[in-house]
């Protein structure tokens, strides 16, 4: 019987380690962007610039990470999932490759000693169908 993975901390500390380890970067960020009747967990822009780029944070489920990162492949330039990184080395390379097909960047992320660790598995390639309607309301959001 397989046991069940219980985690100290949420998707919301997750994301908030990601966010302080950019932080010396020129790059903004903004939380629970409101997309298409949903909120991305976080965008990151740089001000005066055109590219927007998508995170979405998960403890556990990296299907219905990914699920949520297809959604917004109309709306953004680039699509990350940033996901803890499984024990397991088949179901890591399938996520690998689940991304890689379909051009989301990959982060896995680890809690050691009280902290978070990320690392960068696959970089993003830029989304070739963004829906410039809404990627421009996006936009003014961030704005």
């Amino acid at each position: 019987m397989k046991r069940k993975q219980t985690y100290n901390y949420s998707e919301e500390q997750q994301r908030k380690a990601y966010i302080n380890l950019q932080n010396q970067s020129k790059k903004s960020f903004k939380i629970e962007v409101p997309v298409l009747n949903r909120c991305v967990d976080l965008v990151i822009f740089e001000k005066n610039q055109t590219e927007i780029t998508a995170i979405e944070f998960k403890l556990k489920h990296w299907k219905k990470a990914l699920e949520q990162a297809l959604k917004l492949t109309i709306s953004f330039d680039y699509i990350i999932i940033c996901i803890m990184e499984p024990k397991n080395l088949n179901t890591k390379s399938l996520i690998i490759e689940e991304c890689e097909n379909k051009n989301i960047g990959l982060i896995f992320a680890k809690y050691v000693n009280n902290s978070y660790e990320f690392k960068q598995a696959l970089a993003p390639i830029k989304q070739t169908n963004t829906w410039m309607v809404l990627k421009n309301k996006i936009l003014k959001i961030l704005s």
